[in-house]
């Protein structure tokens, strides 16, 4: 019988926090000397010193890339005690942390990556997008990352600097609600379709899919890939439940 290794509990401080989003928040933690993770992996967070936040363990992919010093996490405020309480704990307030976890990670294959990503979905591509960038991967990366609107878009800016920077990282920003922007946008608007990313793909050869967002987003895709001719095996996927 396999043995079952209980992941090891680290107790972490909060060293900032800030919006990265309307109504997106981030958190940055101290990393433990031992946490060692692979980019697009997940951690499980309890809440110090509140008996039911502290046992209701809630999973968030990191944000961060393990080449960065800290462990950075986002999430939609979207109410709940939970997420009431990372938004007005003190910087220095203590949290439970369990993992890594997941395996929503890039595999050692070098085909090219098309990742599609809804809303706060973005953050295990933000950190494989950054690991790749850190390690110098020669490896085509492509993303299509649909948002409401651009003051939505999460790490925007960074993923525009990231692009500029590596011309083997293509970034396909959509948005399907301008007619509610506080700003402009000469970019893609609408709803993603498979036109849309075939137009984008059709330089890369045999692309895999990372799709990560909402359950209802990520079936969406897998869906419109596998009506398309995409392998079932081409396709990896993470869904973020009431993020």
């Amino acid at each position: 019988m396999a043995t079952i290794t209980k992941p090891t509990t680290h107790l972490v401080k909060l060293k900032e926090r800030h919006e990265v989003a309307y109504r997106t928040l981030s958190v940055t933690f101290e990393r433990p000397s031992d946490f060692k993770f692979t980019a697009g992996q997940f951690a499980e967070i309890g809440i110090i010193g509140d008996t039911e936040l502290e046992n209701k363990m809630l999973a968030f992919s990191m944000a961060s890339a393990p080449e960065e010093p800290d462990l950075m996490f986002a999430t939609r405020l979207r109410g709940g005690n939970f997420k009431r309480t990372l938004e007005t704990m003190p910087i220095g307030a203590t949290i439970k942390l369990e993992g890594p976890f997941g395996k929503f990670t890039l595999d050692e294959a070098n085909r090219p990556v098309a990742f599609i990503a809804g809303g706060i979905g973005i953050t295990p591509v933000r950190s494989m997008l950054v690991h790749a960038a850190k390690q110098q991967l020669k490896r085509d990366l492509l993303l299509f990352y649909s948002n409401r609107h651009p003051q939505d878009a999460a790490f925007l800016q960074e993923l525009n600097s990231l692009q500029n920077d590596n011309p083997r990282f293509h970034l396909v920003a959509a948005m399907t609600g301008m007619n509610q922007a506080d700003r402009t946008w000469s970019g893609e608007t609408g709803r993603l379709n498979f036109d849309t990313i075939a137009k984008n793909s059709r330089q890369y050869s045999q692309p895999l899919y990372y799709i990560a967002g909402s359950p209802r987003f990520v079936k969406a895709f897998r869906d419109l890939l596998l009506a398309n001719g995409i392998a079932k095996q081409d396709m990896h996927s993470e869904d973020f439940a009431g993020y």
